[in-house]
């Protein structure tokens, strides 16, 4: 099933004005009063990710206030990269000036409307997607990041608030390739999945496509004006979202500088490796200032002979290739490479299973085809329960985008109405 959202559902909340003698309460019932209100409560918890190794993590699990439960649980998935439990994506990247907290942002969402949901800091990561331990994080792979992703499952279904029978995986990103797989392999504890910005192929190919081939195919078509084969800065920057350049202020760089939160397209739409996906892992993390810029230059190394014009055949896509090369030698993105695409992992999944998928109709990091190719998938296999919504304009993170500027703020309100309506059945 299909649905386009096309406006932004408006909920207008009255609140009556009441005059309570409430200006004379002590303080200890003012406390009480300002308790009342709450809607939901949070418990800190720790996750032994690996006995062996003594790698631990922290979790917070948001319980609503109102009933003993047991409630329906989420249990949210991260996008790779440099992902803590609050989802936090900085100033730069977000276009707000205390960022956005994606994770934050659903747990809050889902618990006030009845659900318990657990999020956890990624391997080596802490708060405000702080790197705690570059070893860690940096040699993660996809399959440790499952068995982490299996091991918080294990935490959440031994809260007492929660209903066993009634547990959902959201995965986002690289969150929607862990999510399926646990779901096969373990159908009895997850009722639903939920894929958002989803993949369909491996985040190998899709990383290769969007930096070699999209940058190959842009370069020719769209900066080449005069299609002489030869860019110019004149060019390049005649055109939004042409990630190229850096400043002319910004130090020497290496081509293998990149971070997940770094290359999301939007937060910098002139560096060379923009557009990647918003988790992507890099070699040294090296934030580039997503500030007004007024000079440019070739990112390092682009223009090998420093005649100021980038050939196309001789030098984009010799670096282009290069830049691969280096980034796939990565632990994280060798273990993509060794993993089925989700066509095929979906294949595992039991029709008892739900699945939903949101998917940005603007994303330029994992486009909407990847979200299409799966629903065309379900629907061969006559899969019973499955949805997909995609949401015009919006972006990676369902921020609203604009053209190949893509913030990565926080999702739309709407957004998240679809998602809890979906997890109620009220919608299915």
């Amino acid at each position: 099933m299909k649905t386009t959202a096309t406006a932004m559902s408006l909920v207008v909340i009255i609140v009556a004005s009441v005059c309570l003698p409430l200006i004379f309460s002590s303080s200890a019932e003012g406390q009480q009063q300002q308790q009342l209100l709450q809607t939901i409560k949070n418990r800190d918890l720790t996750i032994e990710l690996d006995r062996q190794q003594q790698i631990q993590t922290r979790a917070q699990l948001t319980v609503p206030t109102v009933g003993d439960g047991p409630f329906p649980a989420v249990l949210l998935i991260h996008g790779s990269g440099i992902a803590d439990m609050d989802g936090y994506i900085p100033p730069e990247l977000s276009g707000k000036e205390t960022g956005a907290r994606i994770f934050l942002q659903l747990a809050d969402y889902l618990s006030e409307r009845g659900f318990v949901v657990l999020r956890y800091d990624k391997r080596g990561v802490g708060e405000n997607a702080t790197i705690l331990d570059a070893d860690v994080f940096g040699n993660a792979t996809v399959q440790q990041l499952q068995r982490d992703a299996g091991v918080a499952l294990d935490l959440l279904m031994q809260q007492p608030e929660v209903d066993r029978g009634n547990i959902t995986l959201l995965g986002i990103s690289e969150g929607t390739t862990i999510a399926p797989r646990i779901a096969a392999e373990r159908p009895e504890d997850v009722k639903n999945i939920v894929l958002m910005s989803a993949a369909s192929q491996t985040l190998y190919d899709i990383m290769y496509a969007n930096l070699v081939n999209r940058t190959i195919l842009f370069a020719q078509e769209l900066w080449d004006d005069n299609q002489d084969g030869l860019l110019s800065l004149q060019e390049v920057l005649a055109h939004p979202g042409a990630y190229l350049t850096v400043p002319a202020s910004y130090p020497a760089a290496s081509a293998t500088t990149t971070t997940d939160n770094i290359t999301a397209s939007g937060s910098n739409n002139n560096t060379m490796i923009s557009n990647i996906d918003t988790a992507t892992a890099a070699a040294n993390n090296t934030t580039i200032s997503a500030q007004p810029i007024t000079q440019q230059q070739w990112y390092p190394g682009l223009d090998a002979n420093n005649d100021t014009l980038v050939e196309i055949d001789q030098e984009l896509i010799p670096f282009a290739l290069a830049l691969f090369v280096q980034m796939a030698a990565d632990p994280w993105l060798q273990s993509h490479k060794e993993i089925a695409p989700n066509l095929v992992a979906i294949e595992n999944l039991r029709p008892t299973t739900g699945i939903l998928i949101l998917q940005g109709e603007e994303d330029n990091q994992t486009y909407l085809e990847q979200a299409l190719l799966l629903e065309q998938k379900l629907t061969q296999m006559r899969y019973p329960d499955h949805m997909i919504i995609t949401y015009p304009g919006l972006g990676h993170t369902f921020h609203p985008a604009k053209g190949l500027l893509q913030p990565l703020g926080p999702i739309e309100e709407y957004v998240l109405a679809d998602l809890h309506a979906w997890l109620k059945g009220s919608d299915r």
